[in-house]
């Protein structure tokens, strides 16, 4: 025992001098020991107590006692220990003592082993005590548990291994089950629809290895009758009967939502959605549209999308008037399902439809166009008994240059859609003449001034987007972003300034710009792995590494801080150059990193050639992943090849729990955006 504490003892004994030889013994030990003497056992319930810790038998040499105060023990105090005090110990002893029941068998000669099998078995005693009061009481936690778990309104499943383990009523309510034996053993994933598939499998296995947070998880629930509803889980590591489980909780809906999960909630709502598509209706559209072009972007590019079906006329002779508005209705129904969380659709007009996108880059924004291109042509639209197949031709304009308002906005996306219709249609076209009209070039004019006035006076920052790691490893990595800022302090994004200055070579000072920041900031140690992005220019640059060595000299600086970054794109068109520049950076010490890796047939390929330290997978695929199996898919094959070849991986522009939670089903190792961690300055001017 760790404490003295109060011992009760039973000694069994036909004279008290033993009682008090016993008694004698703990106390001077320090246990607070009291010694019931019983002189025989003609009343064994009432010799034997209910707070008895021990029985001690005084062995005279009847053998046959032990047998008997064994039963007697068993039946009034079942689990007590019952130690064997003898002037003498032998083998005989010994193994009656073991053989009819007795933990051990002691003698006073051997004060000490007497005190240690005494402490051995009070403890032994005491902790299965415990252990049985504790069995007991999550016994009833657990009945409790069970009980409040199925009297909540909250559906609620126990998941192992992809498994159903437990369900309670409301989950067979909201999902219109039956009985709940009949569910488990079952596959959770059966109870949900397919473009949900991956997000729960990576949510599950963050889980259980508990790196999720408190996020929930948007999914699409599959009800027995075979409709589908949109659910949010929570997901909590615990345990189900001992075993590791996963807990999904959903919350109940309110009433109107589950009467019609499409329909506005407010009531003043109504009016702004369009009735038979769900999408806003094109007054309310343009006032959002307007409201948001006002607003000035944090990140990225805002572009808008015009989408049309093709020959959408040879559909309605075809099925006829009701059932081609159906086609229609499941036609906006995958453009909302492909928008993200801040973008917005409306039905402009007829067949038309209008999206306004929040895009890392134009780029993004076209790689969204050619998907949904792409999922429309291979779906089947559900046509009275039948189904029908449809094309679309969609038109991009980036709210960038020269267009900032709604209608120049709507008019420019008009436009490219009418080029690509032209075309021959089911295709994509970007709206670019606001970088070639006159206006533009005397708007760059003006900005090549702001640019080399911005680079004199020391007004870019430095901004650092963490890098998280998916496995725990490495920590301490950051992105390199930066940021102008005008003559009145206003923030001003790379995507309105870098490509004017792409167009007017002013691309590589400002790489330089940002590389002697990025030493400093390495030099001063705040600093963990940096990525620090590197244009076509540089790229080609022979002069480069030779003044990449004269800066991390000049300041200091580790180079293996730096991971120097390429666009896949760039390293394909420029690969002699870059194979020189990325031999001089390993010479260095530094790595090198391709970015935006995956939008090109040959990125598979680009890989095992180049074999970088890491490839960045674009951000127009991770964008899409969640809802996307083939493409899920695609990533996947390209995840295990730069495995093969000892590339780390790294998805960009992750925004939301349920991408997150592809991307550990995945195997990606380390994720970027504005899930994990808005842009931080972290410099704000050099020396």
């Amino acid at each position: 025992m760790n404490q003295k504490t109060r011992v009760r003892i039973a000694v069994l004994s036909p004279t008290e001098e033993e009682v008090h030889r016993v008694n004698s013994m703990l106390r001077d030990a320090g246990h607070m020991a009291h010694c019931d003497w019983v002189r025989d056992l003609s009343d064994p319930a009432a010799a034997l107590g209910s707070d008895t810790e021990l029985v001690l038998l005084v062995l005279e040499g009847r053998i046959a006692d032990i047998k008997t105060v064994a039963r007697l023990r068993d039946q009034h105090a079942a689990g007590t220990p019952l130690i064997l005090l003898a002037e003498t110990i032998d083998e005989e002893a010994m193994d009656a003592a073991l053989r009819f029941g007795a933990q051990d068998i002691v003698s006073c000669r051997r004060r000490d082993r007497f005190l240690a099998v005494i402490e051995r078995e009070l403890r032994a005693h005491r902790a299965e005590h415990a252990l049985d009061v504790a069995l007991t009481t999550a016994g009833e936690y657990r009945r409790q548990l069970r009980a409040y778990i199925d009297q909540s309104v909250h559906a609620i499943a126990y998941v192992h291994d992809g498994i159903i383990l437990h369900v309670n009523s409301a989950w067979l309510s909201l999902f219109g089950g039956a009985d709940a034996d009949a569910l488990v053993g079952m596959p959770f994933m059966d109870s949900f629809a397919a473009d949900s598939h991956g997000p729960l499998k990576g949510a599950l296995v963050a889980v259980a290895r508990d790196k999720w947070g408190d996020d929930a998880l948007d999914a699409r629930a599959l009800t027995a009758g075979g409709t589908e509803i949109a659910v949010q889980l929570e997901l909590e590591k615990t345990d189900y009967e001992g075993e590791p489980a996963v807990r999904i909780s959903i919350a109940p809906a309110a009433p109107e939502e589950v009467q019609n999960p499409a329909a506005p909630t407010d009531s003043r709502a109504l009016p702004t959605t369009d009735p038979g598509t769900g999408l806003l209706c094109r007054p309310h559209f343009l006032e959002v549209l307007e409201a948001r072009l006002s607003e000035r972007a944090d990140s990225g590019v805002r572009v808008l999308a015009w989408v049309k079906p093709d020959r959408f006329g040879d559909i309605h002779s075809e099925v006829g008037i009701f059932h081609s508005e159906d086609v229609l209705k499941e036609f906006a129904t995958m453009i909302r399902q492909e928008l993200g969380d801040d973008e917005i659709a409306g039905r402009f007009e007829g067949t038309t439809f209008l999206a306004l996108l929040k895009r890392g880059s134009e780029r993004d924004a076209e790689r969204w166009a050619r998907r949904l291109l792409e999922k429309v042509k291979a779906h089947r639209f559900l046509a009275g008994q039948g189904a029908v197949r449809l094309t679309c031709t969609i038109g991009l304009c980036p709210a960038t240059g020269m267009i900032r308002d709604a209608s120049s906005l709507v008019a420019g996306a008009a436009d490219a859609h009418a080029h690509a219709r032209d075309d021959g249609g089911a295709t994509v076209f970007m709206n670019e003449t606001a970088d070639t009209d006159t206006l533009t070039r005397r708007n760059d004019a003006t900005w090549v001034r702001y640019l080399r006035s911005a680079l004199m006076e020391n007004r870019f920052r430095l901004l650092q987007l963490p890098i998280a790691s998916l496995d725990g490893q490495q920590q301490g990595m950051f992105d390199i972003l930066i940021r102008m800022v005008d003559e009145q302090g206003n923030k001003i994004l790379p995507s309105e300034f870098l490509p004017i200055a792409e167009r007017n070579n002013l691309l590589q000072v400002i790489d330089r710009w940002v590389i002697g920041a990025s030493c400093q900031l390495a030099a001063s140690g705040d600093a963990g792995r940096l990525f620090v992005r590197l244009s076509r220019h540089s790229i080609v640059d022979e002069s480069l590494p030779v003044w990449l060595q004269e800066q991390f000299r000049s300041f200091g600086a580790d180079p293996k801080q730096f991971c120097f970054q390429l666009s896949e794109q760039d390293a394909i068109r420029y690969l002699h150059q870059f194979s020189m520049l990325t031999r001089a950076l390993h010479t260095f010490g530094a790595g090198f990193a391709l970015e935006h890796v995956g939008v090109s047939g040959r990125s598979l390929n680009t890989v095992e050639k180049l074999r970088p330290d890491y490839v960045k997978i674009d951000g127009s695929l991770v964008q899409s992943l969640a809802r996307d199996e083939g493409l899920q898919r695609e990533v996947r094959t390209l995840v295990e090849r730069c495995t093969a070849v000892g590339s780390c991986t790294i998805a960009e522009r992750v925004e939301d729990a349920n991408t997150m939670a592809v991307l550990w089903q995945l195997g990606i190792s380390y994720m970027q955006g504005h899930y994990v961690h808005e842009p931080e300055v972290v410099l704000q001017e050099t020396a």
